[in-house]
């Protein structure tokens, strides 16, 4: 089984597509793929239009494997920084992006993101997680379709 992370900003595609939708829901079921939601992209969503996880495939929510004062909502994470998460912060601000890369590093072989610049970072910090953008990500999930 591959476990994919799923960035916040891809949830907005997924709804666009139905057959992205059902390639992802028929894959899950089939146990060839297991979607991974990391608590900071779900308190993401809890902010956007879904109001959370959508319902359209079964998803596993996983804890953060950091927490940053002030950025991670209480109980959520792991006290401390992993080695990812300090190669993808770099010198920028963006706390976000690199907790939910350095979760994904630990759950997933592979992250789903739209942000060029998120996907760059992370292919410097990760051996162990891919990064790919969505159009990507549904040729990848049409090769196992194929399959």
């Amino acid at each position: 089984m591959i476990n994919i992370t799923l960035d916040s900003n891809i949830y907005d595609l997924i709804s666009a597509s139905a057959g992205t939708k059902h390639n992802i829901k028929a894959l899950v079921c089939a146990k060839k793929i297991c979607i991974c939601a990391p608590e900071h992209v779900v308190h993401e969503l809890k902010k956007s239009p879904f109001n959370g996880l959508p319902d359209w495939f079964p998803i596993a929510e996983t804890k953060d494997s950091v927490f940053v004062a002030g950025v991670t909502p209480w109980g959520n994470g792991t006290l401390g920084s992993g080695p990812v998460y300090d190669k993808h912060l770099g010198e920028s601000k963006k706390y976000d992006d690199a907790i939910i890369a350095d979760t994904a590093n630990l759950t997933s072989e592979i992250l789903v993101t739209n942000d060029g610049r998120f996907k760059r970072r992370l292919a410097k910090a990760s051996n162990d997680c891919k990064a790919l953008d969505f159009i990507e990500f549904e040729a990848f999930l049409e090769s196992l379709i194929k399959a």
